[in-house]
């Protein structure tokens, strides 16, 4: 179930972290997520194909999960936008996650993520991507499917991936390459999509402190349903418990016409000039100039209506002006 509202400013957020001090993203990273903001408000079925194989090492391995997570935090991972499957590769192929097929939450992939291990093996990257294209059959028909290879780019003899990356590409895939450990850029650049759909993940601490303060910083406008369980807090009889599907982080969030922060007593009916249309931690808002509502609580701008001596619409934006 989706608790609907998306507006999702994540390209802003990377430049205004906690600290409040500025990014300094490389020119590189700054393409690759410029070209990944395309994205982050659409549906979107991808597979992430991690390579863990022996040239990866068990020391780089981490690096792959953490800038998988990153990247996810960068879209809206709910059942109705971005949908999301893992599968590692080595001498075989692995799936750990599969939201293309059922669906998912941000809360769930976080942690899921976070469970895989390394095993090591060979680097059959033809391989890897022929199974990410089979599980891209059960991509929805309206949504764009997408391939994110991290690798080396260091295929075994027989696996290189050129010849099927181009079939995948002409069947209108796009694929996102990320270099790791050992980088043969010459096979990850035949991969991708474009120059831009490419990044040298060299700076591990670096991404690692990208993502710790996206996770912080986002300001979430999309929750999904969770059981009430899963929130640290109790919520207020007005709130549910909701996962961020930014953020992947589980908390009490208000209902429509209330605001606050969800937990027992914090949830206030919206006042009267303001309303909230869906359940989340945004606050009421405003109606328009000259209007107001006729109670607390209001859930929609149609309770929105103008003020004595005045005529419009306020529920179909148009404005109010003195008769």
């Amino acid at each position: 179930m989706r608790l609907p509202q998306l507006s999702a400013l994540w390209f802003l957020l990377l430049a205004a972290p906690r600290t409040g001090q500025c990014l300094n993203l490389t020119a590189e990273l700054q393409a690759f997520v410029s070209t990944l903001e395309r994205y982050a408000k659409e549906k979107n079925d991808i597979v992430f194909v991690l390579d863990e194989s022996g040239s990866i090492g068990a020391e780089n391995f981490p690096a792959e999960l953490t800038f998988t997570e990153m990247t996810a935090r960068l879209l809206v991972v709910s059942r109705e936008f971005s949908r999301l499957t893992v599968i590692t590769y080595s001498s075989d192929n692995l799936k750990h996650i599969d939201q293309v097929a059922d669906g998912g939450t941000m809360c769930s992939f976080v942690h899921q993520v976070n469970q895989i291990g390394y095993r090591t093996g060979g680097t059959r990257t033809k391989q890897a991507l022929e199974y990410a294209g089979r599980l891209l059959q059960n991509a929805r028909s309206d949504a764009n499917r997408i391939i994110v290879l991290i690798s080396d780019g260091q295929a075994n003899s027989g696996s290189e991936p050129n010849d099927i990356a181009a079939e995948l590409k002409s069947q209108g895939i796009v694929i996102f390459a990320v270099g790791v450990a050992s980088i043969n850029r010459a096979e990850l650049e035949a991969v991708a999509s474009s120059p831009n759909h490419i990044y040298m993940l060299i700076n591990f601490p670096y991404i690692k402190q990208v993502n710790s303060d996206l996770r912080k910083d986002i300001k979430e406008s999309q929750w999904d349903h969770a059981a009430s369980d899963q929130c640290a807090e109790k919520c207020d009889t007005n709130a549910a418990c909701a996962c961020g599907a930014q953020s992947g982080t589980y908390r009490c969030v208000c209902k429509a016409g209330y605001q606050g922060d969800g937990t027992v007593g914090k949830c206030q009916r919206c006042p009267r000039g303001t309303y909230k249309e869906s359940t989340g931690s945004h606050n009421c808002l405003s109606c328009m100039s000259s209007s107001t509502t006729k109670n607390e609580g209001s859930t929609s701008s149609n309770q929105c209506s103008c003020l004595p001596g005045y005529e419009g619409n306020p529920g179909s934006q148009i404005p109010c002006s003195r008769k």
